[in-house]
């Protein structure tokens, strides 16, 4: 049997004995870099967010991005009630706000800190972050155990200087 058949052969069979799938999909996704954002939303006079990677950017025309959130979560729900959400690229410096929005730390204690402004419409946004881009909802579907929520972009803040917080195998990790 000639030597790329052989190889074909063995990764086929690979595949095919792949039954814990889902461990091995869990594995093969901590080796997928994302960068980190912090998603908020408002909900009457409390702020809302969660730390996400599950975050693209959708279309320039109309500018808009998707965000992937547990459908249970209060944020979930907090964005399809007002119908607007924020998303803070978070810069390679602020770990720590990954982690406080990623951790048990009540959503008061969250937004505490002297960056988090508030934007023309109510969105909290992180006044430091790399870029916040305020989004609309235009649309909403829900797969699995998330909701993405595609918003169009109403308002951007960014800085000059490019260097994000990255997740990469269970880590946080710089770009550069």
């Amino acid at each position: 049997m000639p030597r790329q058949n052989l190889q074909h052969e063995i990764l086929q069979r690979a595949w095919l004995d792949n039954t814990d799938y889902k461990e091995n999909f869990r594995l093969a996704m901590r080796g997928f870099a994302g960068t980190i954002t912090i998603i908020t939303t408002r909900a009457g006079s409390v702020r809302l967010g969660a730390t996400a990677t599950s975050v693209i950017s959708i279309s320039m025309e109309p500018p808009s991005m998707l965000v992937s959130i547990h459908f249970e979560s209060r944020l979930a729900r907090a964005i399809r009630d007002s119908g607007f959400f924020c998303v803070n690229v978070l810069t390679e410096q602020q770990e720590g706000y990954s982690r406080m929005f990623a951790g048990p730390i009540k959503r008061d204690a969250r937004f505490s800190g002297v960056d988090w402004q508030d934007d023309p419409d109510g969105l909290p946004y992180l006044e430091s972050a790399q870029s916040s881009m305020s989004c609309r909802v235009a649309s909403e579907f829900q797969f699995g155990t998330h909701c993405m929520f595609a918003g169009e972009i109403i308002r951007v803040r960014r800085s000059d200087t490019v260097r994000p917080l990255i997740y990469l195998d269970g880590d946080y990790v710089s770009a550069v």
